[in-house]
């Protein structure tokens, strides 16, 4: 998995639960939520695609928070089961000037 969090890349159910049991349910204080937005699904006899908006929401320091992710999953059909074999967060990156430091390298 490719996270919009550390580490950059995850391989492995274990490293995968640790992250969401470790950053996600951590931080949304028990009131996080998932809504998905907008799913497209595409799929061939052994191979799936789906993209999907994500709309999340939870508490940060005591303060309602809430930001919607992209989330891109590719499934393969294996021995009959599907499989996730990638699934990418990304949430869009401000590029405001002035934040980032434009003009330093």
């Amino acid at each position: 998995m490719f996270d919009v969090v550390e580490p950059v890349r995850l391989q492995g159910l274990d490293a995968y639960r640790r992250t969401w049991l470790e950053q996600f349910f951590a931080w949304h204080g028990g009131t996080g939520r998932f809504d998905l937005v907008d799913l497209q699904v595409s799929t061939g006899l052994d191979v799936a695609f789906a993209t999907t908006l994500l709309e999340c929401a939870g508490t940060e320091d005591g303060r309602k928070v809430a930001f919607t992710l992209r989330l891109t999953i590719g499934l393969e059909k294996r021995d009959g089961e599907w499989v996730v074999v990638h699934e990418h967060h990304s949430q869009p990156l401000d590029f405001d000037a002035d934040r980032i430091g434009a003009g330093s390298v």
